[in-house]
């Protein structure tokens, strides 16, 4: 009931609601939640500041996209890029470490799921086998590009974080398909789960 001045209490918690009443009425309360990619940006250009090393702005926005919102997993990308390449960094090489190299299958995947060239879609996973590419890796970020297609033609293009050049085939793809095509593919990907194991693709296949 009454803790020694010295003690703090932090109750972390994905599930606020859950938390009582007689709990919540006794404490103060702070929502954390994703940070955006320019804000991410800043702190990442400190840090390096900083550490005396020099990333580029490029760069530093790559980590703070694959980041998602969580500064913590931003700062530690960051101190694996410095260990890794030190100053002499490429968005290339940040892409290739981060396994987003692999993007343009993804971008094809989708690409010929929504036009309708079924062979097509199926050779892409096939091709991403072959050259060992996760295919978790491909499934999610299949789902992410649709949902990019989905946003555009919503008119809630805002919402998304993505590079410009992407972001740019995004809008051009969606302006060629109908949005029930794009809802129709998203909750086929989306409801599939891939297995840990990287080489099955049959639950992708059979999605396509």
């Amino acid at each position: 009931e009454e803790p020694p001045p010295h003690v703090i209490f932090i109750l972390c918690t994905t599930e606020a609601h859950k938390i009582l009443p007689t709990i919540t009425s006794r404490c103060q309360r702070f929502d954390f939640r994703r940070l955006p990619s320019d804000v991410i940006v800043n702190r990442l250009k400190f840090l390096s500041a900083e550490e005396k090393v020099h990333i580029n702005s490029e760069c530093l926005s790559v980590l703070a996209r694959a980041a998602s919102g969580s500064l913590r997993d931003a700062e530690n990308l960051l101190e694996q890029t410095m260990v890794s390449f030190g100053d002499t960094v490429t968005p290339e090489d940040l892409r290739t470490m981060l396994g987003l190299v692999h993007n343009q299958l993804s971008q094809d995947l989708i690409t010929y799921l929504l036009m309708g060239n079924t062979s097509s879609a199926l050779n892409v996973i096939g091709r991403a086998s072959h050259e060992g590419v996760d295919i978790r890796l491909i499934h999610r970020q299949s789902v992410e590009l649709l949902r990019a297609v989905l946003m555009v033609q919503s008119g809630a293009i805002d919402t998304l974080d993505m590079d410009n050049k992407t972001l740019h085939d995004m809008e051009i793809l969606a302006g060629k398909v109908p949005i029930a095509k794009v809802m129709s593919s998203l909750r086929a990907l989306g409801n599939i789960r891939v297995k840990l194991d990287s080489v099955d693709t049959l639950p992708l296949e059979l999605a396509v």
